[in-house]
């Protein structure tokens, strides 16, 4: 079992740059994990057992590193990105309103530049973060729909349904992330 853990540690930083703090951290993880596991076998666990909880132990890696993997971009770009996102968003406001004369339907665009934003936020977040960008996005898609629909067909007790489906989206996704993580 002691070498199905330090595949499982190589394997988590598999794909994170070789630096000298790559690799004493991998050192670190790898002696603490087998202390925790010999630890478990001499207090009566099984192999598999005391396997299992080594490895749920660890934690997010990501943090541990402080670089997020899977970003496509550098997180310093965020600050830029979304400045310029709210600008762009200002500037959609201005042209539905004096090009069209819409403007009471025209600030419907503030809430799909706050859902970007949330978007944005997500993808340059790491993964064990991304919680709050993600759920921020949920709810502020659910009150564009819930606009858009009572709006549209003045059944705003109707529409208010679309905050109650929103919740159930949102623990559906928690329990998919909760199940992925365990498994």
């Amino acid at each position: 079992m002691t070498d199905k853990i330090k595949e499982h540690i190589e394997t988590l930083l598999r794909d994170a740059p070789r630096t000298r703090r790559t690799v004493d951290l991998q050192e670190e993880m790898l002696a603490s994990c087998l202390d925790k596991y010999a630890d478990l076998i001499a207090s009566g666990k099984s192999p598999d057992d005391a396997y299992t909880t080594v490895i749920a132990g660890i934690g997010d890696v990501d943090e541990l590193l402080g670089n997020a993997r899977g970003r496509t971009m550098d997180r310093r770009l965020l600050g830029p990105m979304s400045s310029s996102l709210w600008s762009l968003v200002v500037l959609g406001y201005l042209c539905l309103g004096f090009l069209f004369n819409l403007w009471h339907p025209g600030w419907l665009i503030f809430l799909f530049g706050a859902l970007l934003q949330n978007l944005l936020t997500a993808a340059f977040t790491a993964s064990g973060r991304r919680k709050g960008p993600l759920t921020g996005a949920l709810y502020i898609s659910a009150t564009i729909v819930f606009l858009i629909f009572g709006f549209g067909t003045s059944k705003w007790a109707v529409a208010c349904l679309v905050f109650m489906l929103a919740v159930a989206i949102q623990q559906i996704l928690r329990f998919i992330i909760i199940w992925r993580d365990a498994s």
